[in-house]
């Protein structure tokens, strides 16, 4: 199972917040540069196992399972992408984090980006993979897609529901499996509130630049709406981001191709570095 293994040197920690016992998992010297590893829709901190290696001599790397996720669980009675934003900024005041490198897989994507949105001193750099734009445009199809979402998930047998969203989520039998094992862990309610809640959250803004760093990441198989011509576009009008397709990889890249992403993730670390020292 992808994650399985890789954090048991981190040291485990509980915030008790809005309901929910939040579990996180951080290691490395506080002098460092800090990371924090922000999980996908339905998934938990395993998903990111791969890319310690890439992080860990170097960083202060800090991961959790968003609330309604992995360990922490119950949910609460809310969910939403602001939500998850202040369990976020939370956690990082508590570890006096005063700002970190956010990377986001999908809806940890859109965290990582309304965190920078809100505190923009709290985030030094972002990366996102497989992640929409949160001040982006809907296209129509998209726009159709996220309006019949509610039918769709409501009736849909929990069972094929499973199987449709980890076949869809990944090029990898071994990672469908580990996805499906989340998914079922997470219930059928609360992988509906979960991913209507962050499809709802996106708002259009034209003019919003993040304007530090930014790595977009996106599978060359990723199925999801339009998001490879979204990277694109987003890196061009963003000044100081760079763009990589990753080969071989559906919607969760940084499993499927971890070797790519992982490479990316070092030459963007690096090129931060020159360009601080410069």
């Amino acid at each position: 199972m992808p994650g399985a293994s890789g954090f048991e040197h981190f040291s485990e920690r509980v915030l008790d917040k809005d309901g929910c016992a939040l579990h996180y998992w951080i290691s490395g010297e506080p002098k460092n540069p800090s990371v924090v590893l922000l999980h996908g829709a339905g998934t938990d901190h395993r998903s990111f196992a791969r890319q310690l290696p890439a992080l860990l001599a170097d960083h202060r790397v800090l991961a959790w399972d968003a609330r309604g996720h992995g360990l922490s669980r119950p949910m609460g009675d809310r969910f939403s992408v602001p939500l998850l934003t202040d369990d976020l900024l939370a956690v990082m005041d508590r570890e006096e984090m005063e700002s970190a490198t956010l990377i986001g897989h999908s809806m940890g994507g859109n965290v990582a980006q309304e965190a920078a949105r809100r505190g923009p001193d709290r985030v030094d750099a972002l990366v996102l993979i497989d992640c929409t734009r949160n001040t982006g445009t809907l296209g129509w199809s998209d726009g159709i897609a996220v309006r019949l979402a509610p039918r769709i998930l409501a009736w849909y047998p929990w069972g094929a529901l499973v199987s449709a969203a980890s076949h869809a989520s990944s090029t990898k039998a071994d990672v469908r499996r580990y996805m499906a094992e989340c998914f079922r862990v997470l219930g059928h309610r609360d992988f509906t509130r979960v991913f209507l809640e962050t499809a709802r959250f996106l708002h259009a803004d034209p003019q919003y630049r993040f304007g530090k760093p930014m790595l977009i990441l996106v599978g060359d198989q990723d199925p999801t709406g339009n998001l490879k011509k979204v990277a694109e576009r987003w890196a061009q009008e963003e000044e100081h981001a760079t763009h990589v397709l990753i080969a071989n990889a559906g919607h969760a890249a940084h499993q499927d191709n971890p070797r790519a992403v992982n490479e990316a993730l070092v030459d963007f670390v690096w090129e931060m570095r020159r360009t601080e020292e410069s």
